[in-house]
């Protein structure tokens, strides 16, 4: 059977196999003279072997991109500071096709009796894949926080307690207080009376967000709101939606509101003024039945009838009654009444 490995063989061989499983590779610098050995997993990295790398930490150092921060400055500063023997950093490095690779350099210094660093090993390992992801990320974050801050509807989102953790422009501007009031508040604050719209007080769990936050979701819902610090009575149409996790667990609520006070106001005074249409057509439509008998009246007590629904009607009155002065007697004698 073939003899194993030297102990020191075998140790390299199993470093190198852990460093390129982590898609890496591991390096020992003697800070002396930089001299310095790598693994074959420098290839995975920056597309070039270890054996036609110079062996120089001088090699790497020109390889990092200029706009992050000096590597071999970093060393220098911990390698100064007796106390301190591990650090880690993120930076660029150019590849050999040419573009920039994301690495974490995570290294140890060891140091000799006195205290002096010697040396200095590690592992870098690429992370490109990770600031791709995290890049794409910010850039939807990005995306996302602008459609919030330009929809018009005011959005606003509460956790568990109800407090507000975040609000849109929009909702600054429909409830007139900046992030900064509204983060210190709660849906049910007292500063808030908030009403159906025929003016019945609710409960703070009767409230779309307390519904919302006992896992409902709440849709077109018409709310008056009076602001004391102003005030103010506003009328908001509401959408409230419970926030879950991923183990369905209600985590928060998001509200969507437009404020309909003008909208509502203006169905208020249609509404008033086809009433008041309907009730002077129907007024106008008694007057001609009443006239047109009073037209047709064949004796005093038809022709009292008449006339006096002619002035019931004419004053907007619901009922009347005539009396005649018998003035021979001296007495009043009905002769009509309505309603």
């Amino acid at each position: 059977a073939p003899a194993p490995p030297a102990p020191d063989r075998a140790f390299a061989e199993r470093f190198e196999l852990v460093a390129e499983a982590i898609a890496g590779f591991a390096y020992d610098v003697d800070l002396a003279t930089g001299a310095t050995v790598r693994t074959a997993g420098l290839r995975g990295v920056v597309g070039v072997d270890a054996a036609d790398a110079a062996p120089t930490a001088d090699w790497w150092y020109a390889r990092m991109h200029p706009d992050d921060v000096p590597h071999p400055e970093v060393v220098a500063t911990l390698a100064a500071d007796p106390a301190r023997t591990a650090f880690e950093s993120e930076y660029r490095v150019r590849h050999a096709d040419g573009r920039w690779v994301w690495v974490v350099d995570r290294g140890r210094l060891l140091r000799d009796a006195s205290g002096r660093a010697t040396r200095l090993v590690g592992l870098t390992i690429d992370i490109t894949a990770r600031k791709a992801a995290e890049a794409a990320r910010a850039a939807s974050e990005a995306r996302l926080a602008r459609v919030l801050e330009t929809t018009p509807s005011a959005l606003v989102e509460f956790d568990t307690g109800g407090r507000i953790v975040y609000a849109n422009a929009a909702a600054e501007r429909a409830l007139n207080l900046t992030r900064g009031e509204l983060a210190a508040r709660t849906y049910d604050a007292p500063d808030w009376s908030i009403t159906t719209v025929d003016g019945r007080r609710l409960r703070p769990e009767a409230m779309p967000v307390g519904r919302a936050l006992r896992g409902e979701a709440v849709a077109d819902e018409t709310l008056a709101v009076f602001d004391a610090r102003v005030g103010d009575w506003r009328v908001f149409r509401i959408n409230a939606t419970p926030l879950r996790d991923e183990r369905d667990v209600v985590v928060g609520a998001l509200a969507a509101f437009e404020d309909v006070t003008s909208h509502h106001a203006e169905a208020r005074e249609r509404g008033r003024l086809l009433t008041a249409e309907r009730v002077a057509r129907d007024r106008a439509d008694r007057m001609r039945a009443a006239t047109v008998a009073l037209a047709r009246a064949l004796d005093e007590r038809e022709v009292m009838r008449a006339a006096l629904a002619v002035q019931v009607d004419a004053l907007g009155a619901d009922a009347g009654s005539v009396w005649l002065l018998d003035e021979a007697r001296g007495v009043l004698r009905p002769v009509g009444r309505r309603g």
